[in-house]
């Protein structure tokens, strides 16, 4: 068997995303909204041909870094982050995701006056086979006892791990995003309730990013790049 990927950091593995081992129902979601979209999705989970990965992601290994460090999503979401300050949610951690291919991945969570939540934004888009893929969005999040509470102003593409309860909000404001997760955690019992600070909102942030890659790669739709596919990148961006 070929060896895992690493490259630059010690034990630094890059992922590559097997959507053929998605469900059926994940595909559809993820697929073009046309007739064409969705007998491509049905193809992909009957036939399962494999393509060469032409991008790769350094799950489990966030970087922390400064807010001028993500320009880009500075750029995209500069009117939400006005929004979000008129909450009184202000920066508090930038952070990006190595990233092989063409593509870029990065976020900032922002905490509010109140400390049983955090606004999270996420830039994630990446170039394959012509195509864009975009997964940028604004979220709020609580943490419980056993449950992480997610209000996502993303599409519903992939599934989440059990221990997350999310309900998705697609092209909704910041402030109607805001109040119906503030109307959701009403029902949660205040003392089960994280609190975060900048102290232990980076361990929060790494903690989820570990669970979902856990159970992607547990269900094979994420999978370790080969040291073979690595080069293949690599090779290709450096040409």
């Amino acid at each position: 068997m070929e060896e895992m990927s690493t490259l630059d950091e010690p034990g630094q593995i890059y992922y590559v995303t097997e959507a053929r081992n998605a469900t059926l129902r994940e595909l559809l979601r993820m697929s073009a909204p046309t007739v064409s979209g969705k007998l491509g999705a049905i193809f992909l989970k009957i036939l399962k041909p494999a393509n060469p990965p032409q991008i790769g992601m350094a799950f489990n290994n966030l970087l922390r870094c400064s807010v001028a460090d993500i320009p880009e999503l500075k750029s995209m979401f500069d009117s939400i982050i006005t929004s979000l300050a008129q909450l009184s949610f202000s920066p508090a951690i930038a952070a990006r995701l190595p990233i092989l291919g063409e593509g870029s991945c990065c976020s900032l969570a922002l905490l509010g006056e109140t400390p049983n939540m955090y606004a999270n934004i996420v830039y994630s888009k990446a170039w394959a086979n012509g195509q864009e893929y975009d997964e940028s969005g604004l979220s709020f999040i609580s943490r419980g006892a056993t449950t992480v509470w997610v209000t996502s102003g993303l599409a519903r593409t992939l599934d989440s791990p059990q221990v997350f309860n999310v309900v998705h909000y697609p092209n909704h404001s910041p402030e109607s995003l805001y109040e119906a997760h503030c109307e959701r955690i009403k029902a949660v019992p205040p003392e089960t309730l994280r609190a975060f600070d900048i102290e232990n909102l980076w361990l929060a942030l790494c903690e989820n990013e570990a669970m979902i890659t856990e159970f992607n790669t547990g269900r094979g739709v994420f999978r370790p790049m080969t040291t073979t596919e690595l080069k293949a990148i690599t090779k290709g961006k450096k040409a």
